[in-house]
């Protein structure tokens, strides 16, 4: 969604009408609107996977019980990683191998 919302600035300059740069740029807005929502919420889909952890073959489930990971839970574990990202990847390295954002949203990540 991002690439499509990057390439949208090339197509702006094709267009040179009063409604064309109108329509790119809302469409530029509703592009990273999705972009973020499914950044927050991507844990949530279906068995806690979102695409890239599909590829990797890993899921986030519910901690110490494993459960699906809630829109909830996904919205905790997504956010400390968007306001503290380097803070937040630190704690991997100390006690359980958790982020912040796991700890917070009581996640853990396994392989499937």
């Amino acid at each position: 969604m991002l690439f499509l919302s990057r390439n949208l600035n090339y197509a702006y300059v094709y267009l040179h009408s009063v409604t064309g740069p109108m329509f790119l740029n809302g469409l530029h807005y509703v592009l990273l609107f999705l972009a973020f929502g499914y950044y927050l919420f991507c844990d949530a889909l279906p068995n806690g996977q979102s695409l890239g952890k599909r590829v990797c073959r890993t899921a986030v489930v519910g901690y110490p019980y494993p459960t699906n990971c809630t829109l909830f839970q996904s919205f905790l574990r997504n956010v400390p990683k968007m306001v503290f990202s380097v803070l937040d990847g630190l704690f991997v390295l100390f006690g359980l191998r958790r982020r912040l954002g796991d700890m917070l949203a009581r996640t853990i990540v396994i392989n499937t």
